[in-house]
């Protein structure tokens, strides 16, 4: 199997594990760091709580941080900025939110750019949390075949014709944006697979 043909049954059946050891072994042979982080956490998984494999996961990931996330991610997350939730090597939610003291929406569509240009470490990203942030078009997140909830609560967001490009939505959470009138209804409507709050 290709790295392509098992990323692809990953995302149709993110449990089937003997495909996650496979691309633990693909990523190795190829020399990414990610393929040693994911049989670490393949390990962790087999022996919860096991310290020494704790251990060696954080310290692996610390020395790597940068070639796992890319520089500009690694930093945003290091630096509390943002938040990553991984799983099995690669980050399955992220967060970047804006804070209600700020009186501005937080910058956020050069992060947008960013990850989306290094997308390696986001193949299996799940949920997406840019709340109060300057984000009005959430159409460049696509390139996220597995992405399944955007929460875009107080951003810039007003249309909702983006939605149309994503292949595994089905929670987006527009609560607090300024749409267009009938925008959200009409979304409804036409996407009845996705939940709209």
């Amino acid at each position: 199997m290709t790295r392509d043909e098992v990323v692809q049954t990953l995302m149709k059946d993110p449990h089937a594990r003997d495909a996650w050891h496979v691309l633990s072994d693909l990523l190795q042979q190829d020399g990414n760091p990610r393929g040693e982080l994911l049989a670490i956490d393949l390990a962790l998984e087999a022996q919860p709580g096991d310290e020494a494999l704790t251990k060696r996961h954080k310290d692996y990931f610390d020395a790597h941080a940068a070639a796992l996330l890319g520089d500009l991610l690694s930093q945003v997350v290091r630096e509390g900025y943002g938040a990553a939730k991984w799983e099995r090597g690669y980050v399955t939610e992220l967060s970047y939110v804006g804070s209600p003291g700020l009186g501005h929406k937080r910058a956020v569509k050069w992060l947008v750019n960013a990850i989306c240009t290094q997308p390696e470490a986001l193949t299996f990203l799940r949920r997406v949390d840019f709340t109060l942030t300057d984000l009005d078009d959430p159409a460049p997140l696509a390139c996220f075949k597995g992405l399944f909830e955007l929460d875009l609560q107080n951003t810039a967001v007003k249309k909702l014709d983006w939605v149309e490009k994503f292949q595994s939505l089905r929670v987006v959470n527009v609560k607090g944006c300024q749409l267009e009138k009938g925008a959200l209804s009409a979304a409804r409507v036409e996407f009845p697979k996705i939940k709209f709050n």
